[in-house]
């Protein structure tokens, strides 16, 4: 069973983001019955819905907003993940950003971006340069050297945040891991960084 609090929190948050403004695609698509049928669900790595769908409940700027806290999400969740064989493993890591650029040019064709001679302008100005945000979610829950996490964070230039992105806690000792660099820098060289940092802080 989840933890009781996790289906209080889950109702909360469905009710502010069906109030909200948002026109991210969780608000879209996500239902209550949805969350009526997932909110005791856990998977073995004691994942809830709560996990999976808490950045989008919170941040309602978000896009899309739902992250697979394990793999066993996409089973367990698979109302709300994207189907199992879409599910990238850490040894295909290197192959996203192809699948990125597929992606991107693909919609390129059916929409118009703004460009100009720097490139397409409708991003964060943190995002200059690749664009590209690789982000990894692990969980580190005996991590307690903050220390040392900074050490390894700086040496293979990570941004290490709690488990739903900004203004939320590390719960169960997940952490949101991505790429710092994004400028001066090629597509290649950011993907290596964030598969040599998650290495090494596994290590820790």
């Amino acid at each position: 069973m989840v933890d009781v609090a996790v289906p209080d929190k889950l109702e909360s948050g469905y009710k502010k983001l069906v109030e909200s403004d948002s026109k991210s695609l969780l608000k879209k698509h996500l239902t209550k019955e949805i969350v009526d049928q997932l909110k005791t669900r856990k998977t073995s790595f004691g994942s809830t819905l709560l996990d999976v769908i808490q950045s989008g409940l919170e941040n309602h700027d978000s896009g899309v907003g739902i992250y697979a806290p394990d793999a066993e999400a996409y089973t367990v969740f698979t109302k709300v993940l994207p189907p199992k064989d879409f599910r990238p493993t850490t040894s295909a890591i290197s192959i996203l950003p192809v699948r990125l650029m597929t992606a991107v040019n693909e919609i390129e064709k059916r929409l118009s971006f703004s460009h100009d001679c720097f490139g397409s302008l409708m991003f964060c100005p943190r995002n200059l340069g690749t664009s590209m945000r690789v982000s990894v979610h692990i969980k580190m829950p005996n991590l307690a050297n903050k220390a040392k996490l900074a050490e390894v964070a700086a040496k293979h230039n990570l941004q290490v945040r709690d488990s739903h992105g900004e203004h939320t806690e590390a719960e169960g000792g997940i952490y949101d891991t991505s790429n710092e660099r994004r400028l001066s820098l090629i597509e290649y060289q950011a993907v290596k960084e964030i598969i040599d940092g998650i290495a090494e802080l596994i290590k820790i």
